[in-house]
């Protein structure tokens, strides 16, 4: 059985309502849910696509007054228009861009002085299928009945009439079903309801629907593309007002008593549109092209302040705004009523926001430096960080529990200490050294202690194994997928891997000539990589002890060496800003990834975190300023010294070396803000547990979050 859905329509806890149970006899296995994405287009799929499409013309050319183009041309075009190579990654926007080039682009025209939005490109693509519909019919024998419809069409302007039809179709189905894209429509049945504005054997209705981006199978009609709807409804929530109404809004200085009834009862203040990205993204890229459309919304916000009634289309506004990049430091926001909006990352230093209701705003880096938030509703706001733990000492470590109920935390006093989570309360106290794991089966904690590890009860203490064997001081502990081993590092160069059953020790890996700073088990628990000051990666066959591969065709240091998810790839970071990806069973190097780039994958915990990775004493026994934890993008006044994920991938930790851990929300992460400088160095790399967003973190004290598939940041 296959399950489909859009990516965007997932949330944070889709693999546990998609993932099948098992039956209680067995051990859960993640390997009776295999999950696969649709990736965008590389380069050379994109040309081998465009080769295909002018080997396909003039069948699929929409408009045939253009001259015929080959595949360099398209090419040419895509390249040099400004971010369009990027854009038309996703496969049916490159089809829209193709049909669409040639109209946007003339001979004679600085290509790259062309800005195409994606907006932009279905506008052209709904103008263009209109166009040629309208040819068609043209040129089509017809009955008297249907020339007299279609002449009172081309009368009243067919394209228009059509772009009308589509916009209204698109709103009806937001009304009456709440964006169901697919409509189901029985004549005899539905001939009286909303349906049949759009689906009667009306002649001229039946032309529209016929000329429309429209997919039939036998009683279901919906648009060749669920976008398409989406573009349509945005189209709709930016139409203008009536033209004596909008000197109400726009020309709010100027006075006057002219009604404002439109902003009730406008699209804009029906629904809200924050939960729906694809429509955000279509009018925040309408505003670029529409000084008008921003001039209403900006109304909107500010008629507000008087108008309850209009809170939403106010909520909606300034969330397209802010996406849009508008800054609105020092504005006069006194009274405004955006509850529920999302103006995370917006600009709103020194605004007056006194008295405005806030309820329920997602504030995620947003910039508000001596903004005015008295007597403001601030019910369920989002900050993004819950209240943090003061420790009283410098923290070096925490780990959350696999199923999420246990937050522990070491500290420079050699104590760890163990909170509850459903209430950050703290439970119990423990001595032990730096170094500690969780086994991922039991409530057990292994932790270091000397020279030695202990693995005991996590809430009442008691010792039930000690592990002996390393010469020096261990600096790192993991569990292996199952529980069943433990590795642990030390500065003795060397890798040891224990039975959890019996304490016995199963391998010890030699080979390294420097200190071993990391270490991952793959998932299956097959293989070991570590990484060494020596400059390399290593990685072991676990049942055999035998080292397998050797990676050395770098020249940096590798600060962490992880494992995918799925086991086929090994993604290092270096400490010149670079993540390399490495084929785990060849050893074969894929791919390095730059500043801006990130598509390397690793596992729940960062460098510093100590369940899956590990750290040298350098950077253990002396935190570096690796993170910046503000919430806002801006500097923060405490040096933040690693993050870990939650198991459930709905909280981040941070953990600094003054005694505080502060919790975040990460629904969906956003980056930090970047240093201007590009060649400072990432020290370490974390992922969330279901792989969907990557952290890391550089030495002058910014953390980023990036999306792993895409490798944008968040």
């Amino acid at each position: 059985m296959v399950i489909s859905c859009r990516s965007q329509y997932l949330g944070s806890d889709y693999r546990s309502r998609f993932q099948p149970t098992c039956d209680r006899h067995e051990q859960p296995t993640a390997a009776r849910f295999q999950e696969a994405v649709i990736v965008p287009f590389s380069r050379t799929q994109i040309e081998q696509y465009v080769r295909q499409f002018v080997q396909k013309a003039p069948s699929d050319a929409v408009d045939t007054t253009q001259p015929n183009w080959t595949a360099t041309d398209y090419m040419d075009k895509l390249n040099k228009i400004p971010n369009l190579i990027e854009l038309v990654a996703n496969p049916f926007l490159l089809t829209l861009a193709l049909k669409a080039l040639p109209r946007v682009v003339r001979s004679a025209q600085d290509v790259s002085t062309i800005y195409l939005t994606r907006v932009g490109l279905y506008d052209s693509f709904i103008e263009q299928w209109l166009h040629t519909d309208k040819m068609r019919l043209e040129e089509s024998t017809l009955s008297v009945e249907a020339q007299k419809a279609l002449d009172e069409l081309l009368d009243a302007d067919f394209i228009q009439l059509g772009i009308k039809y589509q916009k209204e179709l698109a709103a009806a189905m937001f009304e009456h079903q709440g964006g169901n894209p697919i409509v189901q429509y029985v004549h005899h049945y539905d001939n009286l309801s909303w349906k049949a504005a759009f689906f009667s054997t009306d002649t001229k209705i039946t032309m529209l629907r016929e000329s429309s981006p429209l997919t039939r199978s036998s009683h279901q009609y919906w648009f060749l593309h669920r976008s398409i709807l989406e573009y349509l409804y945005s189209r709709v929530m930016s139409d203008p007002f009536e033209p004596f109404q909008i000197s109400a809004h726009i020309g709010s200085s100027s006075g006057g008593n002219e009604s404002v009834e439109s902003f009730v009862t406008h699209p804009l203040n029906q629904r809200s549109i924050v939960s729906e990205p694809s429509i955000l993204q279509f009018l925040s890229e309408r505003v670029g092209l529409d000084p008008l459309f921003k001039s209403r919304l900006l109304a909107a916000i500010h008629e507000s302040k008087a108008d309850a009634r209009v809170s939403t289309a106010s909520a909606n506004a300034i969330s397209i705004l802010v996406k849009a990049g508008v800054q609105f430091n020092g504005a006069d926001l006194r009274g405004i009523r955006i509850p529920g909006a999302d103006i995370c990352g917006g600009k709103f230093d020194s605004a007056d926001m006194q008295g405005a209701d806030l309820s329920e705003v997602n504030l995620t880096r947003t910039w508000l430096r001596q903004a005015n938030l008295s007597e403001t509703k601030m019910s369920e706001v989002q900050f993004r960080e819950l209240p943090y733990l003061d420790i009283g000492e410098g923290v070096v470590e925490c780990i959350f529990s696999s199923d999420g109920a246990l937050l522990v935390i070491s500290t420079r006093a050699r104590e760890i200490v163990v909170y509850e989570t459903a209430t950050w309360t703290k439970i119990v106290r423990h001595d032990g050294g730096y170094a500690f794991a969780i086994s991922p089966t039991t409530r057990e904690l292994a932790k270091h202690c000397k020279h030695s590890v202990q693995i005991g009860d996590i809430l009442t203490g008691k010792t039930r194994l000690v592990l002996f064997g390393h010469s020096y001081s261990v600096t790192h502990i993991s569990y292996s997928p199952d529980g069943e081993m433990i590795v642990t590092i030390a500065n003795d160069d060397t890798i040891r891997i224990w039975s959890t059953s019996s304490g016995d020790t199963l391998h010890v890996f030699h080979g390294h000539a420097d200190s071993v700073i990391g270490v991952d088990f793959s998932p299956n628990g097959l293989q070991l990589v570590s990484c060494s000051e020596d400059m390399t990666l290593r990685t072991w066959g676990i049942q055999t002890g035998e080292r397998l591969l050797t990676l050395e065709n770098h020249r940096n240091r590798d600060f962490s060496a992880e494992f995918s998810p799925n086991g086929r790839q090994i993604a290092s970071g270096d400490d010149v800003k670079k993540l390399t990806l490495w084929a785990s069973y060849t050893g074969i190097f894929n791919r390095a990834c730059g500043r801006r780039a990130l598509a390397a994958y690793s596992v729940m915990h960062s460098l510093n975190d100590g369940r899956l990775a590990s750290c040298d004493q350098d950077v253990v026994f002396r935190p570096r300023n690796l993170y910046n934890g503000n919430p806002f993008g801006t500097p923060s006044d405490y040096t933040v010294s690693s993050i870990v994920f939650s198991p459930d991938n709905k909280y981040v930790a941070s953990f600094s070396d003054i005694g505080t851990v502060r919790l975040w929300s990460v629904e969906r992460p956003s980056p930090r803000e970047e240093p201007e400088d590009g060649m400072v160095e990432w020290l370490c790399v974390g992922m969330s547990p279901d792989g969907s967003w990557t952290a890391t973190g550089n030495r002058i004290g910014t953390v980023q979050f990036w999306e792993t598939r895409t490798g944008n940041s968040g």
